[in-house]
C-alpha cells in the first residue's frame, strides 16, 4: 500500500531576501548507499554532469 504526506508552511516574507520569487523544496531519505535525494523541481537530466552529486 502506498502512502502520501502533505505539508504546509506559512512563512513571513521578511524571512526571505528582497525580491525572492522562486525557491525549491528538498528531502533526504535513508543513509549510506540507500540514501535518496528528492526535489520538488529537480535539475533536468540533460543539465546534469557526469559525477555530479547533491550539494545541500
Amino acid at each position: 500500500m502506498k502512502t502520501k504526506w502533505k505539508a504546509k508552511a506559512l512563512l513571513p516574507w521578511s524571512y526571505f531576501p528582497p525580491c525572492t520569487d522562486k525557491f525549491n523544496v528538498f528531502a533526504i531519505h535513508g543513509s549510506g548507499e540507500e540514501r535518496k535525494y528528492e526535489a520538488l523541481y529537480p535539475v533536468p537530466p540533460h543539465q546534469l554532469q557526469e559525477g555530479q552529486e547533491p550539494d545541500l
